[in-house]
């Protein structure tokens, strides 16, 4: 188990991992803010 804490992110971390990519907290915070803009934006689509 890899950072599967994170939620939604711990499938992207998980896959980073098994593929022996070393992510930092800062790639972490700024994969979530990506993720958080993009969770945002599909909100906003449904609403209009």
């Amino acid at each position: 188990m890899w950072l599967t804490d994170q939620g939604e992110l711990g499938i992207e971390t998980d896959l980073a991992y098994n593929l022996g990519i070393k992510l930092t907290r800062a790639d972490i915070d700024q994969l979530r803010g990506l993720l958080i803009k993009e969770q945002a934006a599909e909100k906003r689509k449904v609403k209009d």
